[in-house]
């Protein structure tokens, strides 16, 4: 907002956080004491009106642990969520929770592992102003898909709806938006 006397400020909070959090010189105690603290229930990170971190952070951490890296290369966060992990290993049934998200042997980080080394993914090759289709259209399809995607996980559709639901997604727009997105890949 324009008028602030230090418009900087911000950046520096932000800079400062994940800094004292991620950085080099970073320590357990200023992660346990002001991000999270699980053995109290306390996370005053969710307190502030921001936060910052790295999308790969936590797949990365993950890999460190499955790579068995010394104790005394992980930082300051890691290191905190092996020693959980070790709690956890020596019965504290309280940290079950860190274990399932990153002990190697049953993290759901193991089907990350699967997708990638299989290359079970694709990216969006598309980019640039939406098209007029997906603009009058891809809400609906959106939403229709959405509402598919939950009942069949929930089990509320079986899977052999899917291509009922297809068929209505193509109706409502999909169909049109497919053609335009080729026509423009075309066009490149």
């Amino acid at each position: 907002k324009k008028g602030y006397r230090y418009p900087e400020a911000l950046m520096k909070m932000i800079g400062y956080l994940a800094e004292e959090t991620y950085g080099p010189d970073a320590t357990g105690d200023f992660y346990v004491n002001y991000i999270q603290d699980y053995d109290t229930g306390i996370a005053p990170f969710t307190w502030g009106p921001w936060f910052c971190i790295s999308v790969e952070k936590n797949y990365n951490t993950y890999k460190k642990l499955k790579a068995n890296t010394p104790f005394d290369e992980l930082n300051a966060e890691e290191q905190w969520i092996a020693d959980t992990i070790d709690k956890w290993k020596e019965g504290d049934a309280k940290q079950w929770w860190m274990a399932k998200f990153f002990y190697p042997p049953t993290s759901h980080y193991r089907i990350l592992d699967e997708v990638l080394a299989n290359k079970w993914y694709f990216a969006d090759e598309f980019y640039g102003a939406p098209l007029t289709s997906m603009v009058e259209k891809k809400a609906i399809v959106d939403r229709i898909f959405m509402e598919m995607a939950i009942k069949m996980i929930m089990g509320d559709e079986p899977l052999d709806k899917f291509d009922a639901y297809v068929k209505q997604m193509n109706d409502a727009g999909l169909a049109e938006i497919t053609r335009d997105v080729n026509a423009w890949a075309a066009s490149r």
